[in-house]
């Protein structure tokens, strides 16, 4: 018996359903619903001279392959999203502001796609809100935005992809906690959302609702948007970070915060590559392959043996060369180079750290599996 959504009968009418793609799903009489290929189709009822549609998704059969993952949320509680290799992106956890994507506020333990038709070939994940490029250069975020994260100039929250304002000639996306920051292709920076320490690098703590330049002439090869800090490096392989520096997490020897780019100290003449800003400490590998840290520490996130914080940058215990890094609230994963092994250290109460432990470390632990 069909009932109007205030729970009215309708007149005893049975119920037509309709698709608006058969390509992708059929529906039947009885309301069932049959996959035919792969995409968003909208299911419609009609009885009673009421109407209602249903968006669903429908995904061909298969194992899913992810081409990249990104973790978000500033705890080990957050949301995790992937690339699939089709360029469909898919999410799951937490999803209170809809940084999930889904059209809606409901949290996922298993991968569904975002609600978009777009390509996309990388993402980032922030506090609660999500970011991604899509093929062409755009930009688009989702979840909340009451900073002004989602770039969008509306400061309104969004549980589907929007497009960030201005040009879209982006190559790179990176969330933080409450802000949003990416490269063009010339390797200028630019960041929008929240900036009350500074950590969208404008010189100013204001927060904004769409991409603002990183001041000065800084081109840069990689970046990463932390809790309340950035950091880059530059062609030349020149440390550079701005924001919240009070574990000494910005790397330039002192703790004060700074609305502009500063040089993190080159200790030993160290040069740098590839750059991950965590809660309050940041990473970096250097171009011979050596990792180095600093910030805060309490939990061994800086890898050197110790829980004593550092405001320049000290090398990363264990011997280890790596080439990719990545960290997350309070720990540091990277893949070891020339293999298939994978370290973590920091934090590991949750069991973040993936060695069968819930201890933290304060070096360098194998990953259990690789």
């Amino acid at each position: 018996m069909a009932r109007s959504v205030v729970g009215d009968t309708l007149d005893g009418s049975a119920i037509e359903w309709f698709t608006d793609n058969p390509f992708v799903a059929t529906v039947t009489q009885e309301g069932l619903i049959e996959g035919k290929g792969d995409g968003w189709v909208f299911i419609r009822a009609v009885a009673g001279g009421k109407s209602d549609t249903a968006t669903v998704r429908v995904r061909s059969a298969g194992p899913l392959q992810f081409a990249t993952i990104n973790l978000g949320g500033l705890s080990a509680a957050g949301h995790t999203c992937g690339v699939a290799s089709n360029g469909e992106i898919y999410c799951w956890g937490l999803n209170e502001s809809g940084q999930l994507g889904l059209g809606d506020a409901i949290s996922g333990g298993t991968p569904f796609p975002v609600r978009s038709e777009l390509e996309f070939t990388s993402l980032g994940s922030g506090g609660e809100h999500t970011c991604a490029l899509a093929l062409g250069g755009d930009v688009y975020c989702w979840g909340r935005n009451s900073y002004g994260q989602l770039g969008d100039r509306s400061g309104t929250s969004s549980t589907v992809p929007v497009r960030v304002a201005g040009e879209g000639d982006f190559a790179t996306v990176r969330a933080g906690g409450d802000h949003t920051c990416g490269l063009k292709a010339d390797g200028t920076a630019f960041c929008w959302g929240r900036n009350d320490l500074g950590q969208l690098g404008n010189g100013s703590k204001d927060n904004r609702t769409t991409p603002t330049a990183v001041y000065g002439d800084h081109v840069f090869q990689t970046l990463d948007a932390g809790g309340l800090h950035t950091c880059g490096v530059t062609t030349d392989f020149v440390g550079y970070c701005w924001g919240d520096n009070s574990s000494g997490q910005l790397g330039d020897g002192t703790n004060l915060q700074s609305d502009t780019a500063v040089a993190v100290v080159a200790v030993d003449a160290v040069q740098f590559g590839r750059v991950t800003a965590g809660g309050e400490h940041s990473c970096a590998i250097a171009p011979d392959n050596v990792a180095y840290c600093r910030g805060a520490n309490s939990f061994g996130q800086l890898a050197d043996y110790s829980t004593d914080p550092s405001n320049v940058p000290v090398r990363v215990g264990g011997g280890f060369l790596y080439d990719e890094i990545d960290s997350g609230p309070t720990h540091t994963c990277a893949d070891v180079a020339f293999s298939e092994v994978l370290m973590c250290w920091g934090h590991n109460q949750v069991g973040e750290l993936g060695n069968g432990t819930m201890t933290n470390s304060n070096y360098p632990v194998r990953v259990d599996g690789t």
